[in-house]
């Protein structure tokens, strides 16, 4: 894992630092149940984006995805940013993948919503 700059924000994403090996998705843990969690993403032309949200037991519960980030329609603009949302009523973690070899996927932020513990 490493912190990767947009150059446009100076803002910090997070991504896998696997140059050869993007199959490895990034994996985030919540302390608690939550029911919807949101990320912004941004990435290198071309690069597909999946989120899924799985269970406590690691079994998929939600999945959304786009077949490739948002481009710059010139070299001149900044990298544009994608919000991506998975929802389920119990999500224990997520992790984002998408990226092949040679290209990158940087979550910016992630929010989520708590489930009400009564």
């Amino acid at each position: 894992i490493m912190f990767f700059p947009h150059l446009a924000t100076n803002r910090k994403g997070l991504l896998n630092a696997m140059a050869t090996e993007q199959a490895v998705p990034v994996q985030a843990t919540f302390p608690g149940r939550v029911s919807t969690v949101s990320l912004v993403l941004w990435g290198s032309t071309g690069c597909p984006a999946l989120i899924e949200a799985l269970d406590e037991n690691g079994r998929v519960v939600d999945r959304v995805s786009v077949d490739s980030v948002p481009a710059r329609k010139t070299p001149a603009d900044p990298v544009p940013f994608v919000e991506l949302t998975v929802k389920a009523a119990a999500i224990a973690a997520i992790r984002f993948s998408g990226p092949r070899d040679g290209e990158f996927l940087a979550a910016d932020e992630l929010r989520f919503t708590t489930v009400d513990s009564k």
